[in-house]
């Protein structure tokens, strides 16, 4: 839904299954890596020889870092969970029956399973992650997607948050938007798709710029999703148009047992790529000949002018 605002590339493992689609994210890709200044001008890059840790991985690490430590910090570690008491009684209790040895999720976070219907012939079924629940002042349970924006250098970012976040906090944020475009524009679908009530917005800094250890919450927002969509010019018609267009594509595909489909998005191009790969691709490791089988469909490039 935000792929024309992304910069990196990323990809998604799609198989198909007779009239159905399963979408999901190969193991090790970057399609969650949280990337800093993704679409600021001089955005940063591997080769950052005098100061590694604001290189690109080192900075997306340390988000990645920043935001999981920000969300259990906005939990209330002493008031008992909320139960997500929806659904069949083996689906709630499936996490606890889990064995020792398999991950469980972040401690506060719940999976929502959401239906769309896209069309009289489409209806997308998505995976969806509620980070924290509040009760709200007329004493009614509100949703909440949070998320952290962090600040590593305040002379490359344009903006000094200790100085500007709480006299200036609309030009924090048009500064983040700028650089940060993508990310933001993917939190707030997340955050519509989730059914969230809020989005949750932290404002977190190094405690010096030499220092990607330690950090402060300079500060915190939240925002009505559907009105934060407006802000950052978000529109949600195009976003669904974009998921609709590529489903119909990819139902154009032809099916095969043997086979899936990796869609790769180009790096610093609006384009999207389908290649057909082995069933068994990312399952382990394939050997090297298995390259000379992935077959590239010319005809099913696609570019987001949907």
């Amino acid at each position: 839904m935000a792929a024309p605002r992304s910069v990196n590339s990323w990809d998604i493992v799609i198989q198909r299954v007779g009239g159905a689609l399963y979408m999901d994210a190969r193991e090790g890709c970057s399609l969650y890596e949280t990337h800093v200044n993704e679409t600021a001008v001089d955005a940063p890059d591997d080769e950052q020889k005098e100061n590694p840790m604001n290189g690109m991985t080192a900075l997306a690490a340390e988000a990645g870092d920043v935001n999981y430590c920000y969300t259990q910090q906005c939990l209330n570690k002493t008031q008992a969970p909320i139960p997500a008491d929806v659904g069949p009684e083996d689906l709630r209790r499936a996490w606890g029956s889990m064995p020792p040895d398999v991950a469980t999720p972040p401690q506060g976070k719940v999976y929502r399973y959401r239906k769309f219907a896209l069309s009289d012939e489409l209806t997308v079924v998505v995976r969806c992650e509620v980070d924290a629940a509040m009760q709200t002042r007329d004493d009614k349970l509100a949703y909440l997607t949070v998320k952290a924006l962090n600040e590593f250098d305040s002379k490359l970012s344009g903006v000094d948050w200790r100085q500007k976040l709480e006299s200036q906090r609309a030009a924090v944020i048009a500064n983040e938007l700028k650089n940060n475009r993508n990310k933001l524009t993917r939190w707030t679908c997340q955050a519509l798709i989730t059914g969230s009530d809020y989005l949750k917005l932290g404002f977190v800094s190094r405690l010096h710029a030499k220092d990607n250890q330690n950090h402060f919450v300079l500060g915190q927002q939240l925002y009505r999703p559907e009105e934060f969509a407006k802000q950052i010019e978000l529109k949600t018609d195009n976003a669904w148009g974009i998921v609709s267009s590529v489903c119909d594509m990819l139902m154009k595909l032809p099916e095969s047992q043997e086979d899936r489909y990796l869609m790769v998005k180009d790096p610093n191009k609006q384009l999207l790529n389908f290649y057909r790969v082995p069933k068994d691709a990312f399952e382990g490791e394939v050997e090297d000949d298995a390259a000379d089988n992935q077959v590239r469909d010319e005809d099913h490039d696609s570019d987001f002018d949907a």
